[in-house]
């Protein structure tokens, strides 16, 4: 599901293991990625902060 923000439309992406959703509106702080960063932005050594799977285990909903 895609939120929308200020006319921009922002995609959510859900870990396919645990279902834990990177949403660029709310980044990932405690990871130091501020609100703001798309999915596509992150870091390539990026993991899933709750089970720790590869950026390549989620998808856009």
């Amino acid at each position: 599901m895609a939120t929308e923000n200020g006319g921009e439309i922002m995609d959510i992406y859900v870990c396919g293991i645990c279902g834990h959703e990177y949403n660029q509106e709310r980044g990932e702080p405690d990871m130091g990625i501020p609100p703001g960063v798309d999915f596509s932005q992150l870091p390539e050594d990026w993991r899933c902060p709750i089970c720790q799977a590869a950026r390549s285990m989620f998808k856009r909903q």
